[in-house]
């Protein structure tokens, strides 16, 4: 398994905040250390950490578990939610369900939502987003940084920035 400690010692590198850096340290589990990933996702996408050849030491079944898909094809239904990095995937929502996308690299996504769906979707770097609403009130937001684009959402918001903004 990655070392928890070599992650860390990167991470501050990076210049990652004391308080992510500490949860890092505490992870006992692979679940634990995801959990950390997605708690400050904008650190990890922004510095690209860890790197997609670290990620890739995984188990596939344990990236997928996840919600983590690199380089690869997919379609799935209801997912919680997802990172992608350069992957293209069909993601399909409905009912009540609440979907969180983080799309990076040159990811391509289509997105069918219906019922009252709602789904939250950040693209970055190239990544291309499309969307086909069934019905209303079901919702997807798309937030569009670099030079990602997006189509059929019920909402773009264009940020005008190449990646997330980081707290000193």
């Amino acid at each position: 398994m990655i070392q928890v400690e070599e992650l860390a010692k990167q991470a501050k590198k990076l210049k990652g905040c004391k308080k992510g850096i500490n949860q890092l340290k505490n992870c006992k589990t692979v679940h634990e250390m995801f959990d950390c990933l997605y708690d400050y996702i904008d650190y990890c996408i922004a510095k690209e950490f860890p790197s997609n050849e670290t990620l890739l030491k995984f188990d596939k079944s344990t990236l997928h578990a996840a919600g983590i898909y690199i380089d690869e094809r997919l379609t799935i239904s209801s997912p919680r939610r997802l990172l992608l990095i350069n992957s293209e995937a069909k993601v399909q929502v409905g009912g009540y369900d609440v979907c969180r996308i983080y799309a990076a690299g040159r990811s391509k996504i289509t997105v069918e939502s219906g019922q009252r769906a709602v789904t939250m979707i950040d693209a970055l770097g190239d990544s291309e987003v499309n969307v086909v609403v069934a019905n209303e009130p079901s919702r997807v937001i798309v937030n569009l940084y670099g030079n990602a684009k997006s189509e059929g959402a019920t909402v773009t918001n264009v940020t005008g920035l190449e990646t997330y903004e980081l707290q000193a």
